[in-house]
């Protein structure tokens, strides 16, 4: 489908444009969508043997030890991520994943300090107002969770995976 024709036209320019970051760390996300992930480091990696510092292939890298269940590396790489000038996408997702781990460490104060400035960063994405929802019924702030669902399921595009996941939260919510 259109995922293998983009991945096939970066790779041809790949291959005519060795140095193209942007491409590797392009095809380094497509490998994520599709699941694979060895491949997606190996574009990521690509990325920052040609441009070290690239925080597109930084945060792709952290993304992948998030998903593989190594969040102490994960947390190093968002941190990297925020320190560096970047992109505004880039900037807000590595807040509202850092603020995750922070959650699973127990440091609520600095996850929800995370949450809220992915919320001003991305106001018009779902990801952080369900996140932050998460953490605020750990914490036992029900009314303020709801809104977050709320505006959550009001941004989810149709047919969204995250939509379970803000359906559970709300039911949870709604609990006494």
């Amino acid at each position: 489908g259109r995922n293998e024709d983009a991945r096939k036209d970066l790779e041809a320019a790949v291959t005519e444009w060795p140095g193209l970051a942007d491409a590797l760390v392009d095809l380094g996300d497509l490998a994520v969508v599709r699941q694979a992930l060895a491949e997606a480091r190996e574009w990521y990696s690509r990325a920052l043997i040609r441009h070290p510092g690239d925080t597109g292939a930084i945060f792709g890298i952290a993304r992948l030890d998030f998903l593989e269940n190594d969040f102490e590396k994960a947390l190093a790489g968002f941190t990297e991520v925020l320190s560096a000038e970047t992109r505004r996408d880039l900037h807000a997702q590595s807040r509202w994943m850092r603020g995750l781990i922070l959650a699973r460490k127990g440091e609520y104060d600095l996850a929800m300090a995370d949450l809220n400035a992915a919320v001003e960063l991305a106001p018009g994405s779902p990801e952080p107002f369900a996140y932050r929802a998460v953490i605020l019924l750990q914490l036992h702030r029900k009314r303020e969770a709801s809104l977050d669902l709320h505006r959550a399921r009001e941004l989810l595009p149709s047919g969204s995976p995250l939509s379970g996941f803000v359906d559970r939260w709300l039911e949870a919510a709604k609990e006494d």
